[in-house]
């Protein structure tokens, strides 16, 4: 079982996008990787989305075994092989890209293309974000149910 020891700086909102060597989407926020030629969609599970997005996000940069061991997973449920097998994983999520070298002694390095697309927020979801924000619409909603509690207490009261 693998588990999760910290959050990252890397965790990311739910509608970032990174474009993989131009064929392939990940988004980290919701744990799919599409390959967008074939249309597959696969889940993936939250360890390999964070692991995947800590990489990319240290692209061309060595980055060895330890920092992901204690990046990642608590010392009694880590072992060599777990991070091979999470790495392995990862690397078959990608294919047929080989974008996760293996550097002999140290660890692993992201040497893959990407790009990151930022999709936009919804427009329902962002009038509701504004009137959120809207100090005189809090003071409206406030007022509205205030109205409501007292003719509620006017047209149904207690005996």
């Amino acid at each position: 079982m693998m588990e999760v020891v910290q959050q990252t700086e890397y965790s990311t909102k739910s509608n970032l996008v990174y474009r993989i060597e131009d064929d392939i989407e990940f988004q980290p926020g919701k744990n799919i990787i599409r390959h967008i030629a074939s249309k597959s969609t696969k889940k993936v599970e939250p360890l390999l989305s964070k692991l995947l997005t800590y990489l990319i996000n240290k692209p061309f940069q060595p980055i060895t075994r330890d920092e992901l061991k204690d990046t990642f997973w608590a010392a009694e449920v880590y072992s060599d092989e777990t991070l091979t097998k999470a790495i392995s994983k990862l690397r078959k999520l990608l294919a047929p890209h080989d974008c996760i070298q293996t550097l002999s002694k140290v660890g692993y390095e992201w040497t893959g293309n990407v790009t990151e697309i930022t999709t936009p927020i919804p427009l329902f979801q962002q009038q509701i974000q504004r009137f959120l924000l809207n100090k005189t619409s809090i003071w409206v909603l406030i007022l509205v149910i205030i109205l409501l509690l007292i003719l509620k207490g006017f047209f149904f009261p207690h005996h």
